[in-house]
């Protein structure tokens, strides 16, 4: 009887959480050298977002940023990051040994290693990542990616 009224809070709620999370983003901006890495990243290969964060809101955040052209899929939640890979895979037809999975997440390198591709972290202050100390490359900032996939 009251599954309508869950459901119509839940979408407010995650429509709420939404336009903050945008709104985020928004005032936050994209790390410099961003767009000119992905330009680079680009040629030659095929881009994704894979995220954990709604598909929708994903989406909504890489159109804003003005950079969804570089992507050729744009991925989230509710499928989970392996089955995203398998939709990127399924799209490109390249075996999952020539694929990259950059993230920033222990779930993201687990998600790498589970579905058999190379993993590349991105060091922030909450995964407290460190060269050395991670049996990963990692990488401060996505504009470093070209120059260690050369």
């Amino acid at each position: 009887k009251h599954t309508g009224y869950v459901e119509t809070l839940t979408a407010a709620y995650a429509d709420c959480y939404n336009t903050l999370v945008q709104k985020l983003l928004e005032q936050s901006g994209m790390p410099e050298g961003t767009e000119e890495a992905l330009a680079q990243l680009r040629n030659g290969r095929e881009l994704f977002v894979n995220s954990a964060t709604p598909e929708v809101a994903v989406r909504e955040a890489v159109h804003n940023f003005n950079i969804a052209h570089h992507f050729r899929g744009i991925f989230g939640h509710p499928i989970s990051k392996v089955d995203n890979l398998s939709r990127s895979q399924h799209i490109t037809h390249v075996d999952h040994s020539y694929m990259l999975f950059v993230g920033d997440s222990e779930g993201d390198r687990k998600a790498a290693e589970e579905f058999g591709c190379d993993f590349v972290g991105v060091a922030n202050e909450w995964n407290k990542w460190e060269k050395g100390k991670v049996a990963f490359p990692l990488v401060i900032s996505i504009a470093e990616l070209p120059a260690l996939l050369r």
